[in-house]
Protein backbone atom coordinates (compact mmCIF):
# COMPACT_ATOMS: atom_id res chain seq x y z
CA UNK A 1 0.00 0.00 0.00
CA UNK A 2 1.28 3.07 -0.82
CA UNK A 3 -0.12 7.03 0.17
CA UNK A 4 0.07 10.34 -1.18
CA UNK A 5 -0.80 13.46 0.30
CA UNK A 6 -3.37 15.39 -1.19
CA UNK A 7 -2.41 18.39 -3.63
CA UNK A 8 -5.48 19.21 -4.91
CA UNK A 9 -4.91 17.57 -8.41
CA UNK A 10 -5.89 14.18 -9.54
CA UNK A 11 -2.17 13.16 -10.81
CA UNK A 12 -0.70 11.34 -12.25
CA UNK A 13 0.42 9.37 -8.95
CA UNK A 14 3.57 7.21 -9.61
CA UNK A 15 3.16 3.74 -7.60
CA UNK A 16 6.06 1.00 -7.21
CA UNK A 17 4.62 -2.22 -5.93
CA UNK A 18 7.56 -5.00 -4.95
CA UNK A 19 7.27 -7.31 -7.79
CA UNK A 20 5.03 -5.24 -9.82
CA UNK A 21 1.31 -6.35 -10.65
CA UNK A 22 -0.71 -8.81 -12.70
CA UNK A 23 -3.36 -7.08 -14.65
CA UNK A 24 -4.02 -3.15 -14.08
CA UNK A 25 -7.15 -4.17 -12.76
CA UNK A 26 -5.73 -5.49 -9.63
CA UNK A 27 -4.34 -1.80 -9.23
CA UNK A 28 -7.19 0.20 -7.04
CA UNK A 29 -7.31 2.80 -4.57
CA UNK A 30 -9.51 5.09 -2.57
CA UNK A 31 -9.64 9.08 -1.41
CA UNK A 32 -8.66 9.01 2.35
CA UNK A 33 -10.69 12.30 4.43
CA UNK A 34 -9.30 12.14 8.30
CA UNK A 35 -12.00 14.61 9.69
CA UNK A 36 -14.81 12.65 8.85
CA UNK A 37 -12.97 9.45 8.37
CA UNK A 38 -14.98 8.13 5.33
CA UNK A 39 -13.08 6.80 2.26
CA UNK A 40 -13.91 7.44 -1.61
CA UNK A 41 -12.88 4.72 -3.76
CA UNK A 42 -11.62 5.62 -7.09
CA UNK A 43 -11.66 4.81 -10.58
CA UNK A 44 -8.14 4.68 -12.30
CA UNK A 45 -6.79 5.91 -15.79
CA UNK A 46 -3.25 4.45 -16.31
CA UNK A 47 -0.86 6.89 -18.55
CA UNK A 48 1.77 4.76 -18.16
CA UNK A 49 3.08 1.09 -16.50
CA UNK A 50 3.45 2.80 -13.36
CA UNK A 51 1.27 6.11 -13.14
CA UNK A 52 -2.36 6.45 -12.85
CA UNK A 53 -4.99 9.58 -12.97
CA UNK A 54 -7.50 9.30 -10.32
CA UNK A 55 -11.25 10.16 -11.05
CA UNK A 56 -11.49 13.33 -7.70
CA UNK A 57 -9.49 15.98 -7.16
CA UNK A 58 -7.31 14.71 -4.02
CA UNK A 59 -7.68 18.15 -1.99
CA UNK A 60 -4.90 19.27 0.10
CA UNK A 61 -5.58 18.13 3.74
CA UNK A 62 -6.75 14.62 2.21
CA UNK A 63 -5.13 11.75 1.01
CA UNK A 64 -4.81 9.10 -2.01
CA UNK A 65 -3.95 5.40 -0.92
CA UNK A 66 -2.67 3.28 -3.85
CA UNK A 67 -2.72 -0.30 -3.18
CA UNK A 68 -2.77 -3.48 -5.06
CA UNK A 69 -5.67 -6.15 -4.48
CA UNK A 70 -4.56 -9.45 -6.53
CA UNK A 71 -7.38 -11.62 -6.95
CA UNK A 72 -8.16 -14.34 -3.74
CA UNK A 73 -11.11 -16.14 -4.32
CA UNK A 74 -9.76 -18.31 -7.63
CA UNK A 75 -6.38 -18.70 -9.20
CA UNK A 76 -5.65 -16.91 -11.96
CA UNK A 77 -4.14 -20.16 -13.79
CA UNK A 78 -6.59 -23.20 -14.42
CA UNK A 79 -4.78 -26.38 -15.05
CA UNK A 80 -5.79 -28.91 -16.79
CA UNK A 81 -5.24 -32.92 -17.38
CA UNK A 82 -2.70 -33.20 -20.01
CA UNK A 83 -1.98 -29.27 -20.01
CA UNK A 84 1.38 -27.94 -20.84
CA UNK A 85 2.91 -26.40 -17.90
CA UNK A 86 4.57 -23.21 -19.36
CA UNK A 87 7.00 -20.80 -17.72
CA UNK A 88 4.43 -17.65 -18.11
CA UNK A 89 1.40 -20.42 -16.15
CA UNK A 90 3.81 -21.36 -13.06
CA UNK A 91 5.38 -17.39 -12.95
CA UNK A 92 1.66 -16.64 -12.65
CA UNK A 93 0.75 -19.13 -10.23
CA UNK A 94 3.60 -18.54 -8.05
CA UNK A 95 3.17 -14.16 -8.17
CA UNK A 96 -0.24 -14.71 -7.26
CA UNK A 97 0.46 -16.68 -4.38
CA UNK A 98 3.39 -13.92 -3.08
CA UNK A 99 1.41 -11.22 -3.59
CA UNK A 100 -1.59 -12.22 -1.90
CA UNK A 101 0.55 -13.22 1.17
CA UNK A 102 2.34 -9.58 0.77
CA UNK A 103 -1.16 -8.27 0.81
CA UNK A 104 -2.34 -9.89 3.48
CA UNK A 105 0.72 -8.29 5.79
CA UNK A 106 0.01 -5.15 4.77
CA UNK A 107 -3.99 -5.43 6.22
CA UNK A 108 -2.10 -6.60 9.12
CA UNK A 109 -0.09 -3.77 9.92
CA UNK A 110 -2.92 -1.59 8.88
CA UNK A 111 -5.30 -3.22 11.12
CA UNK A 112 -2.65 -3.32 13.83
CA UNK A 113 -1.89 0.34 13.92
CA UNK A 114 -5.26 1.21 14.04
CA UNK A 115 -5.56 -0.68 16.73
CA UNK A 116 -2.90 0.93 18.73
CA UNK A 117 -4.04 4.53 17.88
CA UNK A 118 -7.83 3.36 19.38
CA UNK A 119 -6.38 2.09 22.45
CA UNK A 120 -4.14 5.52 23.10
CA UNK A 121 -7.76 7.54 22.66
CA UNK A 122 -9.62 5.30 25.06
CA UNK A 123 -6.70 6.26 27.59
CA UNK A 124 -7.15 9.59 27.02
CA UNK A 125 -10.86 9.34 27.48
CA UNK A 126 -10.58 7.61 30.68
CA UNK A 127 -8.29 10.80 31.85
CA UNK A 128 -10.62 13.35 30.42
CA UNK A 129 -13.48 11.89 32.39
CA UNK A 130 -11.28 11.72 35.23
CA UNK A 131 -10.60 15.66 35.22
CA UNK A 132 -14.17 16.50 34.38
CA UNK A 133 -15.32 14.57 38.01
CA UNK A 134 -13.10 16.85 39.83
CA UNK A 135 -14.25 19.90 37.92
CA UNK A 136 -17.74 19.08 38.83
CA UNK A 137 -17.12 18.64 42.51
CA UNK A 138 -15.38 21.87 42.77
CA UNK A 139 -18.58 23.50 40.95
CA UNK A 140 -20.96 21.77 43.24
CA UNK A 141 -19.15 23.28 46.12
CA UNK A 142 -18.88 27.01 43.73
CA UNK A 143 -22.72 26.65 43.64
CA UNK A 144 -22.96 26.37 47.48
CA UNK A 145 -21.41 29.24 47.97
CA UNK A 146 -23.32 31.20 45.57
CA UNK A 147 -26.63 29.89 47.50
CA UNK A 148 -25.33 31.34 50.55
CA UNK A 149 -24.20 35.01 48.74
CA UNK A 150 -27.30 35.41 47.32
CA UNK A 151 -29.28 34.56 50.57
CA UNK A 152 -27.26 37.86 51.83
CA UNK A 153 -28.30 39.69 49.13
CA UNK A 154 -32.02 39.27 49.26
CA UNK A 155 -31.53 40.02 52.89
CA UNK A 156 -30.08 43.67 51.53
CA UNK A 157 -32.93 43.93 49.01
CA UNK A 158 -34.96 43.73 52.09
CA UNK A 159 -33.41 46.89 53.95
CA UNK A 160 -33.10 48.97 50.49
CA UNK A 161 -37.26 48.41 50.46
CA UNK A 162 -37.59 49.54 53.13
CA UNK A 163 -36.31 52.85 53.09
CA UNK A 164 -37.81 53.05 49.65
CA UNK A 165 -41.31 53.15 51.72
CA UNK A 166 -40.10 55.69 54.21
CA UNK A 167 -39.25 58.03 51.51
CA UNK A 168 -42.48 57.28 49.69
CA UNK A 169 -44.58 60.54 51.71
CA UNK A 170 -41.76 63.01 50.79
CA UNK A 171 -41.96 61.32 46.53
CA UNK A 172 -45.85 62.10 47.04
CA UNK A 173 -44.89 65.81 48.02
CA UNK A 174 -43.43 66.30 44.79
CA UNK A 175 -45.57 64.80 42.88
CA UNK A 176 -48.39 67.25 43.61
CA UNK A 177 -45.87 69.91 42.47
CA UNK A 178 -44.93 67.98 39.55
CA UNK A 179 -48.58 68.00 38.90
CA UNK A 180 -49.12 71.70 39.17
CA UNK A 181 -46.70 71.52 36.61
CA UNK A 182 -48.05 69.57 33.83
CA UNK A 183 -51.37 71.41 34.86
CA UNK A 184 -49.61 74.68 33.49
CA UNK A 185 -48.11 72.97 30.40
CA UNK A 186 -51.82 71.76 29.07
CA UNK A 187 -51.08 74.85 26.62
CA UNK A 188 -47.66 73.92 24.94
CA UNK A 189 -49.59 70.29 23.89
CA UNK A 190 -51.79 72.84 21.11
CA UNK A 191 -48.86 72.61 19.03
CA UNK A 192 -47.43 69.11 18.31
CA UNK A 193 -44.11 70.52 17.64
CA UNK A 194 -43.34 72.74 20.98
CA UNK A 195 -45.21 69.89 22.91
CA UNK A 196 -42.82 67.05 21.34
CA UNK A 197 -39.66 69.73 22.37
CA UNK A 198 -40.67 70.22 25.12
CA UNK A 199 -41.53 66.02 26.09
CA UNK A 200 -38.25 65.07 24.85
CA UNK A 201 -36.48 67.34 27.03
CA UNK A 202 -38.25 66.02 30.19
CA UNK A 203 -37.46 62.53 29.09
CA UNK A 204 -34.18 63.55 28.96
CA UNK A 205 -33.94 64.79 32.62
CA UNK A 206 -36.41 62.05 33.63
CA UNK A 207 -33.59 59.14 32.03
CA UNK A 208 -31.34 60.93 33.74
CA UNK A 209 -32.29 60.62 37.03
CA UNK A 210 -33.43 57.08 36.29
CA UNK A 211 -29.90 56.01 35.59
CA UNK A 212 -28.55 57.96 38.99
CA UNK A 213 -31.18 56.19 41.26
CA UNK A 214 -30.24 52.95 39.30
CA UNK A 215 -26.89 53.59 40.72
CA UNK A 216 -27.68 54.08 44.08
CA UNK A 217 -29.87 51.18 43.98
CA UNK A 218 -26.91 48.98 42.83
CA UNK A 219 -25.39 49.54 46.54
CA UNK A 220 -28.30 48.96 48.27
CA UNK A 221 -26.84 49.24 51.70
CA UNK A 222 -25.17 52.64 51.38
CA UNK A 223 -28.55 53.91 49.24
CA UNK A 224 -29.29 56.76 51.19
CA UNK A 225 -32.93 58.95 51.77
CA UNK A 226 -32.43 61.67 49.36
CA UNK A 227 -31.47 58.29 46.75
CA UNK A 228 -34.21 56.98 47.21
CA UNK A 229 -36.48 60.70 46.28
CA UNK A 230 -34.20 61.11 43.42
CA UNK A 231 -35.97 57.57 42.40
CA UNK A 232 -39.70 58.65 43.15
CA UNK A 233 -39.05 61.98 41.36
CA UNK A 234 -37.88 60.52 38.19
CA UNK A 235 -40.49 57.98 38.38
CA UNK A 236 -43.63 60.61 38.52
CA UNK A 237 -41.40 62.83 35.90
CA UNK A 238 -40.72 59.95 33.59
CA UNK A 239 -44.84 59.36 33.55
CA UNK A 240 -45.55 62.81 33.19
CA UNK A 241 -43.21 62.90 30.17
CA UNK A 242 -44.79 59.95 28.58
CA UNK A 243 -48.19 61.53 28.87
CA UNK A 244 -47.31 64.70 26.59
CA UNK A 245 -45.34 62.65 24.25
CA UNK A 246 -48.74 61.03 23.51
CA UNK A 247 -50.68 64.12 23.12
CA UNK A 248 -48.53 65.92 20.66
CA UNK A 249 -48.55 62.32 19.00
CA UNK A 250 -51.96 62.30 18.93
CA UNK A 251 -51.94 65.81 17.70
CA UNK A 252 -50.40 65.12 14.95
CA UNK A 253 -51.70 61.95 14.09
CA UNK A 254 -54.66 64.16 13.92
CA UNK A 255 -53.35 66.74 11.70
CA UNK A 256 -52.44 63.65 9.91
CA UNK A 257 -56.27 62.27 9.01
CA UNK A 258 -57.24 65.61 7.81
CA UNK A 259 -54.45 66.21 5.42
CA UNK A 260 -54.87 62.46 3.70
CA UNK A 261 -58.90 63.56 3.96
CA UNK A 262 -58.27 67.14 1.98
CA UNK A 263 -55.84 64.92 -0.57
CA UNK A 264 -58.62 62.30 -1.29
CA UNK A 265 -55.92 59.31 -0.18
CA UNK A 266 -56.93 56.63 1.95
CA UNK A 267 -60.84 56.92 1.87
CA UNK A 268 -62.26 53.27 2.14
CA UNK A 269 -64.12 53.72 -1.36
CA UNK A 270 -63.50 55.88 -4.02
CA UNK A 271 -66.91 55.94 -5.37
CA UNK A 272 -69.85 57.54 -4.74
CA UNK A 273 -72.83 56.04 -3.71
CA UNK A 274 -71.45 52.01 -4.49
CA UNK A 275 -74.20 51.01 -2.18
CA UNK A 276 -76.79 52.54 -5.10
CA UNK A 277 -78.71 54.39 -2.26
CA UNK A 278 -79.55 57.43 -3.85
CA UNK A 279 -82.78 57.00 -6.81
CA UNK A 280 -82.92 58.44 -10.14
CA UNK A 281 -85.48 56.56 -10.95
CA UNK A 282 -86.82 53.20 -10.71
CA UNK A 283 -86.74 51.90 -13.91
CA UNK A 284 -84.44 53.69 -17.04
CA UNK A 285 -84.59 52.77 -20.50
CA UNK A 286 -81.13 52.78 -21.48
CA UNK A 287 -80.28 54.71 -24.99
CA UNK A 288 -76.87 55.03 -26.70
CA UNK A 289 -75.88 58.55 -24.82
CA UNK A 290 -74.46 58.00 -21.54
CA UNK A 291 -77.07 58.91 -18.64
CA UNK A 292 -78.24 58.26 -15.46
CA UNK A 293 -81.67 56.08 -15.86
CA UNK A 294 -81.16 54.24 -12.43
CA UNK A 295 -78.97 55.72 -9.70
CA UNK A 296 -77.85 59.40 -9.33
CA UNK A 297 -73.87 58.53 -9.47
CA UNK A 298 -73.74 56.16 -12.08
CA UNK A 299 -73.61 56.24 -16.11
CA UNK A 300 -74.66 53.87 -18.42
CA UNK A 301 -75.53 53.08 -22.09
CA UNK A 302 -76.11 50.50 -24.18
CA UNK A 303 -74.57 49.53 -27.51
CA UNK A 304 -75.53 50.83 -31.15
CA UNK A 305 -78.92 48.55 -32.00
CA UNK A 306 -79.83 47.12 -29.24
CA UNK A 307 -82.42 47.72 -26.44
CA UNK A 308 -81.83 47.31 -22.73
CA UNK A 309 -83.04 48.57 -19.41
CA UNK A 310 -81.17 49.49 -16.25
CA UNK A 311 -83.03 49.15 -12.33
CA UNK A 312 -82.25 49.38 -9.17
CA UNK A 313 -83.96 45.98 -7.33
CA UNK A 314 -83.53 45.05 -3.86
CA UNK A 315 -80.35 42.85 -2.81
CA UNK A 316 -81.54 38.84 -2.53
CA UNK A 317 -80.20 37.27 1.18
CA UNK A 318 -77.74 35.36 -0.99
CA UNK A 319 -75.30 38.37 -1.90
CA UNK A 320 -72.15 37.97 -0.22
CA UNK A 321 -72.32 41.64 0.89
CA UNK A 322 -75.03 42.89 3.08
CA UNK A 323 -76.06 45.92 0.76
CA UNK A 324 -79.61 46.51 0.18
CA UNK A 325 -79.64 47.54 -3.32
CA UNK A 326 -78.36 45.97 -6.83
CA UNK A 327 -78.62 47.42 -10.31
CA UNK A 328 -80.00 44.61 -12.51
CA UNK A 329 -79.35 45.31 -16.55
CA UNK A 330 -81.45 43.63 -18.96
CA UNK A 331 -80.19 43.29 -22.53
CA UNK A 332 -83.60 42.22 -24.74
CA UNK A 333 -82.00 43.00 -27.68
CA UNK A 334 -78.53 41.99 -28.78
CA UNK A 335 -76.47 45.28 -29.34
CA UNK A 336 -73.94 45.74 -32.70
CA UNK A 337 -71.22 47.93 -30.54
CA UNK A 338 -70.64 47.43 -26.82
CA UNK A 339 -72.60 48.73 -23.85
CA UNK A 340 -70.63 50.59 -21.04
CA UNK A 341 -71.45 50.95 -17.13
CA UNK A 342 -69.44 53.19 -15.39
CA UNK A 343 -68.98 56.13 -12.66
CA UNK A 344 -66.65 59.69 -13.52
CA UNK A 345 -65.30 59.87 -10.17
CA UNK A 346 -64.28 64.04 -9.40
CA UNK A 347 -60.73 65.06 -8.96
CA UNK A 348 -58.17 63.23 -10.83
CA UNK A 349 -55.06 64.53 -9.33
CA UNK A 350 -55.01 62.19 -6.67
CA UNK A 351 -55.10 58.99 -8.92
CA UNK A 352 -52.02 60.33 -11.24
CA UNK A 353 -49.03 58.22 -10.82
CA UNK A 354 -50.83 55.32 -8.96
CA UNK A 355 -51.74 51.99 -8.97
CA UNK A 356 -55.99 51.34 -8.16
CA UNK A 357 -57.94 48.72 -7.56
CA UNK A 358 -61.49 48.22 -9.19
CA UNK A 359 -63.42 45.56 -8.25
CA UNK A 360 -67.64 44.65 -8.63
CA UNK A 361 -69.77 41.54 -7.95
CA UNK A 362 -71.17 40.21 -10.82
CA UNK A 363 -73.53 37.16 -12.03
CA UNK A 364 -75.66 36.85 -15.01
CA UNK A 365 -78.19 34.26 -16.99
CA UNK A 366 -76.38 31.94 -18.82
CA UNK A 367 -72.62 32.71 -18.92
CA UNK A 368 -71.62 36.21 -19.59
CA UNK A 369 -67.77 37.39 -20.96
CA UNK A 370 -66.23 40.61 -20.00
CA UNK A 371 -63.67 41.01 -21.54
CA UNK A 372 -62.86 44.98 -21.42
CA UNK A 373 -62.49 47.68 -18.60
CA UNK A 374 -63.42 51.10 -18.95
CA UNK A 375 -61.08 53.31 -17.66
CA UNK A 376 -59.04 56.64 -17.99
CA UNK A 377 -58.98 60.21 -16.62
CA UNK A 378 -60.18 63.27 -18.90
CA UNK A 379 -59.84 66.61 -18.17
CA UNK A 380 -62.38 69.14 -18.94
CA UNK A 381 -61.89 72.82 -20.18
CA UNK A 382 -63.12 75.04 -22.21
CA UNK A 383 -60.41 74.94 -24.54
CA UNK A 384 -58.59 72.07 -25.16
CA UNK A 385 -59.46 68.83 -23.56
CA UNK A 386 -56.62 65.73 -23.23
CA UNK A 387 -57.75 62.35 -22.26
CA UNK A 388 -55.54 59.44 -21.30
CA UNK A 389 -57.41 56.02 -21.69
CA UNK A 390 -56.18 53.40 -18.82
CA UNK A 391 -58.41 50.16 -20.66
CA UNK A 392 -57.70 47.05 -19.86
CA UNK A 393 -58.36 43.55 -21.30
CA UNK A 394 -59.37 41.07 -19.01
CA UNK A 395 -60.92 37.66 -19.00
CA UNK A 396 -63.72 38.13 -16.98
CA UNK A 397 -66.35 35.18 -16.87
CA UNK A 398 -69.73 35.72 -15.21
CA UNK A 399 -71.76 33.06 -14.07
CA UNK A 400 -74.99 32.90 -12.46
CA UNK A 401 -73.34 32.76 -8.80
CA UNK A 402 -72.13 35.65 -7.47
CA UNK A 403 -68.45 36.36 -7.32
CA UNK A 404 -66.10 39.02 -7.09
CA UNK A 405 -63.93 40.07 -10.07
CA UNK A 406 -61.15 42.93 -9.86
CA UNK A 407 -58.01 44.34 -11.83
CA UNK A 408 -55.36 46.54 -10.94
CA UNK A 409 -55.19 49.98 -13.21
CA UNK A 410 -52.10 52.21 -13.17
CA UNK A 411 -53.04 55.68 -13.66
CA UNK A 412 -50.26 56.96 -15.81
CA UNK A 413 -49.27 60.70 -16.14
CA UNK A 414 -48.58 60.79 -19.49
CA UNK A 415 -50.68 62.99 -20.92
CA UNK A 416 -51.84 65.07 -18.08
CA UNK A 417 -48.42 67.08 -17.48
CA UNK A 418 -49.42 70.46 -18.58
CA UNK A 419 -53.15 70.70 -17.92
CA UNK A 420 -55.20 73.99 -18.78
CA UNK A 421 -56.12 76.30 -16.28
CA UNK A 422 -59.54 77.07 -16.30
CA UNK A 423 -59.83 72.39 -16.53
CA UNK A 424 -62.07 70.49 -14.41
CA UNK A 425 -60.57 66.59 -14.22
CA UNK A 426 -62.18 63.52 -13.83
CA UNK A 427 -61.48 59.75 -13.91
CA UNK A 428 -63.74 57.23 -15.18
CA UNK A 429 -63.92 53.47 -13.74
CA UNK A 430 -66.48 50.65 -15.17
CA UNK A 431 -66.82 47.88 -17.60
CA UNK A 432 -67.71 46.94 -21.31
CA UNK A 433 -70.94 44.80 -21.95
CA UNK A 434 -70.33 42.78 -25.20
CA UNK A 435 -72.03 43.52 -28.31
CA UNK A 436 -74.17 40.33 -29.31
CA UNK A 437 -75.13 39.34 -25.76
CA UNK A 438 -78.81 39.16 -24.37
CA UNK A 439 -79.70 38.69 -20.87
CA UNK A 440 -79.63 39.69 -16.97
CA UNK A 441 -76.88 40.81 -15.45
CA UNK A 442 -76.73 42.01 -11.44
CA UNK A 443 -74.10 44.34 -10.03
CA UNK A 444 -73.42 44.55 -6.71
CA UNK A 445 -70.97 46.44 -5.04
CA UNK A 446 -68.67 47.98 -6.50
CA UNK A 447 -65.36 49.18 -4.82
CA UNK A 448 -62.13 51.58 -6.43
CA UNK A 449 -59.68 51.96 -3.70
CA UNK A 450 -55.72 52.49 -3.82
CA UNK A 451 -53.57 49.84 -3.99
CA UNK A 452 -50.15 48.44 -3.57
CA UNK A 453 -47.63 48.69 -7.16
CA UNK A 454 -46.44 45.52 -5.75
CA UNK A 455 -50.28 43.77 -5.59
CA UNK A 456 -50.84 41.31 -7.85
CA UNK A 457 -52.47 42.51 -11.51
CA UNK A 458 -54.21 38.91 -12.23
CA UNK A 459 -57.00 39.85 -15.13
CA UNK A 460 -58.94 36.65 -14.48
CA UNK A 461 -61.00 38.16 -11.44
CA UNK A 462 -58.61 38.96 -8.10
CA UNK A 463 -56.58 41.58 -9.71
CA UNK A 464 -55.01 43.84 -7.40
CA UNK A 465 -55.92 41.71 -4.06
CA UNK A 466 -59.11 44.11 -2.97
CA UNK A 467 -59.63 44.49 0.60
CA UNK A 468 -63.36 43.93 2.32
CA UNK A 469 -66.57 45.43 0.85
CA UNK A 470 -68.31 47.54 3.47
CA UNK A 471 -71.54 49.72 3.77
CA UNK A 472 -71.44 53.28 3.51
CA UNK A 473 -74.33 54.83 5.84
CA UNK A 474 -77.31 56.30 4.25
CA UNK A 475 -75.80 59.84 5.90
CA UNK A 476 -72.79 59.41 4.14
CA UNK A 477 -74.09 58.63 1.05
CA UNK A 478 -76.28 61.77 0.94
CA UNK A 479 -73.73 63.93 1.97
CA UNK A 480 -71.19 62.54 -0.84
CA UNK A 481 -74.14 62.74 -3.72
CA UNK A 482 -75.13 65.92 -2.73
CA UNK A 483 -71.46 67.75 -3.96
CA UNK A 484 -71.89 66.63 -7.25
CA UNK A 485 -75.95 66.98 -7.85
CA UNK A 486 -78.60 69.23 -5.98
CA UNK A 487 -82.14 68.93 -6.93
CA UNK A 488 -83.30 72.41 -5.69
CA UNK A 489 -87.00 73.75 -5.27
CA UNK A 490 -87.20 77.80 -5.26
CA UNK A 491 -89.91 80.67 -5.37
CA UNK A 492 -88.19 84.06 -6.83
CA UNK A 493 -89.39 87.29 -7.07
CA UNK A 494 -87.41 88.95 -9.49
CA UNK A 495 -87.80 92.36 -10.58
CA UNK A 496 -86.18 94.22 -13.71
CA UNK A 497 -82.67 95.12 -13.73
CA UNK A 498 -81.70 98.09 -16.58
CA UNK A 499 -78.93 97.73 -18.46
CA UNK A 500 -77.00 96.03 -21.31
CA UNK A 501 -77.53 92.16 -21.13
CA UNK A 502 -74.53 90.42 -20.59
CA UNK A 503 -72.96 88.22 -23.48
CA UNK A 504 -72.45 91.35 -26.24
CA UNK A 505 -75.63 90.96 -26.81
CA UNK A 506 -78.34 93.93 -27.80
CA UNK A 507 -79.06 96.37 -24.57
CA UNK A 508 -82.34 94.92 -22.75
CA UNK A 509 -83.33 94.96 -19.23
CA UNK A 510 -83.51 91.40 -17.21
CA UNK A 511 -84.40 89.51 -14.65
CA UNK A 512 -81.46 88.11 -12.49
CA UNK A 513 -82.29 85.04 -10.33
CA UNK A 514 -80.07 84.12 -7.14
CA UNK A 515 -80.56 80.41 -6.16
CA UNK A 516 -78.25 79.28 -2.96
CA UNK A 517 -76.97 75.56 -3.05
CA UNK A 518 -78.40 73.41 -0.04
CA UNK A 519 -74.50 72.77 0.91
CA UNK A 520 -70.90 73.16 -0.56
CA UNK A 521 -70.75 71.66 -4.62
CA UNK A 522 -67.59 69.96 -6.06
CA UNK A 523 -66.73 71.14 -9.62
CA UNK A 524 -68.90 74.57 -9.76
CA UNK A 525 -67.16 76.65 -12.29
CA UNK A 526 -67.11 79.84 -11.80
CA UNK A 527 -67.78 82.48 -14.42
CA UNK A 528 -70.01 82.83 -17.44
CA UNK A 529 -71.65 79.84 -18.32
CA UNK A 530 -73.80 80.29 -22.22
CA UNK A 531 -75.84 77.85 -23.79
CA UNK A 532 -72.80 75.38 -25.02
CA UNK A 533 -72.09 74.51 -20.90
CA UNK A 534 -75.54 74.36 -20.58
CA UNK A 535 -75.36 70.39 -20.28
CA UNK A 536 -73.84 70.94 -17.00
CA UNK A 537 -76.64 73.30 -15.77
CA UNK A 538 -80.41 71.46 -16.21
CA UNK A 539 -82.95 74.58 -15.64
CA UNK A 540 -86.07 73.19 -15.09
CA UNK A 541 -89.33 75.16 -14.15
CA UNK A 542 -92.79 74.41 -13.62
CA UNK A 543 -95.97 77.41 -15.43
CA UNK A 544 -99.53 76.39 -15.34
CA UNK A 545 -98.14 73.01 -14.60
CA UNK A 546 -96.11 72.12 -18.01
CA UNK A 547 -92.29 71.31 -17.55
CA UNK A 548 -89.69 72.07 -19.66
CA UNK A 549 -86.29 71.26 -19.69
CA UNK A 550 -83.92 74.12 -20.79
CA UNK A 551 -87.10 75.93 -21.57
CA UNK A 552 -89.69 77.99 -19.90
CA UNK A 553 -93.32 78.34 -20.66
CA UNK A 554 -94.93 81.78 -19.45
CA UNK A 555 -98.34 82.56 -20.61
CA UNK A 556 -98.46 79.91 -23.61
CA UNK A 557 -95.27 81.83 -25.30
CA UNK A 558 -92.26 79.71 -25.41
CA UNK A 559 -88.43 81.33 -25.15
CA UNK A 560 -85.07 79.82 -24.91
CA UNK A 561 -83.80 78.92 -21.82
CA UNK A 562 -81.18 81.35 -20.20
CA UNK A 563 -78.71 82.29 -22.32
CA UNK A 564 -76.52 83.67 -19.36
CA UNK A 565 -75.63 81.41 -15.91
CA UNK A 566 -73.09 81.55 -13.83
CA UNK A 567 -71.50 79.88 -10.96
CA UNK A 568 -70.50 80.82 -7.77
CA UNK A 569 -69.43 79.12 -4.44
CA UNK A 570 -72.80 80.00 -2.87
CA UNK A 571 -75.16 79.84 -5.70
CA UNK A 572 -76.30 80.04 -8.91
CA UNK A 573 -76.90 82.97 -10.76
CA UNK A 574 -79.75 83.07 -13.46
CA UNK A 575 -80.46 85.91 -15.73
CA UNK A 576 -83.43 86.07 -18.03
CA UNK A 577 -84.31 88.49 -20.39
CA UNK A 578 -87.21 91.25 -19.74
CA UNK A 579 -89.80 90.56 -22.13
CA UNK A 580 -93.36 91.98 -21.31
CA UNK A 581 -94.81 88.88 -20.69
CA UNK A 582 -92.74 87.68 -18.14
CA UNK A 583 -94.52 87.23 -14.87
CA UNK A 584 -92.31 88.74 -11.62
CA UNK A 585 -92.98 85.90 -9.36
CA UNK A 586 -90.74 82.58 -10.37
CA UNK A 587 -90.83 79.25 -9.18
CA UNK A 588 -89.75 75.39 -10.23
CA UNK A 589 -86.59 73.68 -9.61
CA UNK A 590 -83.13 74.36 -10.27
CA UNK A 591 -81.12 71.20 -10.75
CA UNK A 592 -77.18 71.37 -10.25
CA UNK A 593 -75.23 68.26 -11.61
CA UNK A 594 -71.63 68.99 -11.95
CA UNK A 595 -71.07 65.38 -12.76
CA UNK A 596 -71.45 66.57 -16.24
CA UNK A 597 -69.59 70.25 -16.02
CA UNK A 598 -67.37 70.43 -18.91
Amino acid sequence: MQEYSGTGTNGPFEFNFAGGYIDPSHVKAYRYDPVSALTYPQTLAFVGPNQVRTSDVIPSGQFLVLYRDTPKDRPLVDYSEGAVMDEASLDKSNDQAVFIAAEMLDRFDTTNATSAEAIQRSVLAYDTANTALANSEDAQAQADNAVITAASANSKAGLAVATANAAHDTATGIDGKAQFALDNSKAAVSTSNAANGTANGIDAKATKAMNNAASAVDTANGASVNATTALSTANGIDAKATKARSDAANALTTVQQLLAKLQGIGAPNLFVDSGFTSKAGATGVLSTTHDFPCNTMWRSAYGVGGAATLTRVAAETTDPTNGQWKQRWSQTTASTGPGVWYQWVPDLMPFIGRYVTFSVYLKATGELNINTITSGIQTHARSARPAVSYTNTVNWTVTNLWRRFSVKLYCSPTGLLALPANSIGRAAFGFQIPAGWTGLLDIKSPKLEFCDPAAPDDLTGNGGYPTSYSVEPLDQVAGRVRQYYQPIDFRYDAVPSPGPYPGGRPALDYRELFIPYMGPMVGVQAGTMDRGYLRGWAFLCDFGGSEVTHQIRINDYLYQSPTYMEGTATGMIVRIPDYPEFRTMFSGRLLIDTRLVH
